[in-house]
């Protein structure tokens, strides 16, 4: 690109190698401005002048809302998404929070992920999960050739085997501790039928107390009915509960007297 001052080619530093003219100015990057024609003078008489030179006294005006392409320099309307000389690319999309912003930042301005950091991380899980599938198809593989082979097939059966064995003793386990608790259980049937006896007596002398009450007997001839009722009923709770902890207990010294029974994981 020529300056706008002195008409030579700019170059690449900020200002012009030949007039001294500033970037902004010699390529008349800005909207309506006009370089005084003083400092045109002076700019214009700082430097040997030869045949190529063509004196300008004001430099050429762009029109507004256009930008400087950042690879080539060339000015290029604001709104192009590609340069039109070089076809650089002048706007990326953030790969994590999708805002864009200039390709010529490696990172994002609003979430700070760095491009070339994200897609190489992203290369390495796609690369790991590759390698993963492999594996697992390559051992998959193994294993359908091994279950096909003599010695898989017999492995197979002797699996299933073990399989069926510890049903069958789960089966029996559960029966057999069945079993055992209605056997310890019926050993402490006693209490329960001395708790129901005296639950029936209770009600029985409930009744009898009923007819004394309607009757109005003298207290005195409450107080017996009234006592074996407290007595009976007080009985009936004790052998109830010597019913169930008696079992119980029982239950558990069975269990610890017989530690490798198959009944005793099921009791």
């Amino acid at each position: 690109m020529k300056c706008s001052v002195c008409g030579k080619e700019f170059g690449n530093d900020m200002k012009c190698q030949y007039c001294g003219t500033d970037r902004v100015t010699g390529l008349a990057h800005y909207s309506g401005y006009d370089v005084p024609e003083s400092d045109t003078i002076n700019n214009a008489s700082s430097f040997s002048q030869d045949d190529s030179y063509v004196p300008i006294s004001r430099p050429n005006i762009i029109a507004e809302k256009s930008i400087v392409c950042y690879n080539c320099g060339e000015i290029i309307p604001a709104d192009s998404k590609f340069c039109p000389h070089c076809s650089t690319n002048l706007y990326v999309t953030c790969p994590k929070c999708g805002h864009e912003y200039s390709s010529q930042y490696p990172a994002c301005n609003k979430c700070g992920t760095n491009r070339a950091d994200y897609y190489e991380q992203k290369r390495k899980e796609e690369n790991w999960q590759k390698e993963y599938e492999r594996k697992r198809r390559e051992e998959e593989r193994k294993r359908r050739e091994w279950e096909q082979s003599p010695e898989g097939q017999a492995e197979i059966a002797r699996k299933k085997e073990e399989l069926l064995k510890k049903e069958k003793e789960k089966e029996e386990g559960k029966a057999a501790a069945e079993q055992i608790r209605k056997d310890i259980m019926a050993q402490h049937n006693g209490h329960k039928i001395i708790g129901w006896i005296c639950a029936i007596g209770t009600v029985w002398l409930f009744a009898r107390l009923y007819q004394f009450v309607g009757g109005h007997p003298d207290p005195m001839d409450l107080a017996l009915p009234f006592i074996w009722e407290i007595v009976f009923g007080i009985w009936f709770v004790i052998s109830i509960n010597m019913s169930a902890s008696k079992t119980e207990s029982d239950i558990q010294k069975w269990k610890k007297d017989h530690p490798n029974d198959i009944a005793t994981p099921y009791l």
